[in-house]
């Protein structure tokens, strides 16, 4: 869809499904995926892994698969997210906003 209107955009966030789907395409399509990012219609943010668990993760887990997913990210495409976003229906744990700044 996003390439029959162009001025729609799509982010995506979870790293860990994102990589899993990446691998089973062939090279066609992951030029496609490259050309909507830079074009700026596809967009990676929070970049993590996974969504974390935040009631009863530990500090090193919450680091420890954000840095997994933006290594992904980085050696795949070149990208550093810029934004960090996570939706959590039950909120977020107070330290939270402190490792994504």
């Amino acid at each position: 869809r996003l390439l029959l209107n162009p001025t729609k955009k799509f982010i995506y966030v979870e790293m860990g499904f994102f990589e899993r789907w990446w691998n089973e395409q062939n090279l066609a399509t992951k030029e496609v995926v490259r050309g909507l990012l830079r074009a700026g219609t596809l967009e990676f943010i929070n970049g993590g892994y996974c969504m974390n668990d935040e009631a009863v993760v530990y500090y090193e887990d919450s680091i420890d698969q954000m840095t997994l997913g933006h290594k992904f990210l980085l050696d795949t495409f070149g990208i550093i997210p810029e934004i960090a976003w996570h939706i959590d229906p039950f909120g977020h744990a107070s330290a939270q906003a402190a490792l994504f700044a």
